[in-house]
């Protein structure tokens, strides 16, 4: 007998550049897991909310909204502070690195995104596709 509440884990990307996203989530569907896209940080905490991804890549550098914004947003509630999210960002320094940890990120990735680092980033965050 199949367990049916067993899913694949859920991964949310928030990159607004389209060929950057549709890459990373053909990525990560091809390694197993499920994807979900957002291509702006405004709207965000009602999506995580109520999809509840078991990890977030966040692109820092959005419209409107900055990823920065909205991964503070996401840390200062209850319902959503517990999801691990991962920065993606063009921004390749060193400081740069550390101003994503501090404001909440659990990891940080700088593009151009290295496939293999991505999937092992993820499976580190949140363990294989069907833990």
């Amino acid at each position: 007998m199949s367990d049916l509440s067993i899913r694949p884990k859920r991964i949310l990307v928030v990159e607004d550049h389209p060929d950057n996203r549709a890459l990373a989530c053909k990525v990560l569907r091809r390694a197993g897991f499920d994807t979900l896209e957002s291509d702006r940080g405004e709207g965000l905490a009602e999506l995580v909310t109520s999809q509840q991804p078991d990890l977030i890549l966040m692109d820092i550098e959005l419209p409107g909204q900055s990823g920065f914004e909205a991964v503070q947003r996401l840390k200062a509630n209850p319902v959503t502070t517990a999801i691990p999210i991962v920065a993606l960002t063009a921004y390749a320094m060193p400081e740069d690195r550390e101003r994503c940890l501090r404001v909440g990120c659990s990891d940080y990735l700088s593009k151009p995104l290295d496939i293999g680092l991505l999937v092992d980033t993820v499976k580190k965050q949140v363990g294989t596709a069907q833990d």
